[in-house]
């Protein structure tokens, strides 16, 4: 059982963006082998539907 200050650090953790907007990230390619390329779109303030 976690104390409530451990939860809220790891909720604070999670809730920011992982990458920046505008941020080129290499990912494994859904429909081939190897990877690709993706841009990252979207931040908290401008979301990507």
């Amino acid at each position: 059982m976690t104390s409530g200050l451990t939860t809220r650090r790891i909720w604070e953790r999670t809730r920011r963006m992982a990458y920046a907007q505008g941020s080129l990230i290499l990912a494994p390619a859904t429909f081939k082998s190897g990877v690709r390329p993706y841009l990252v779109v979207s931040n908290r303030t401008r979301p990507f539907f």
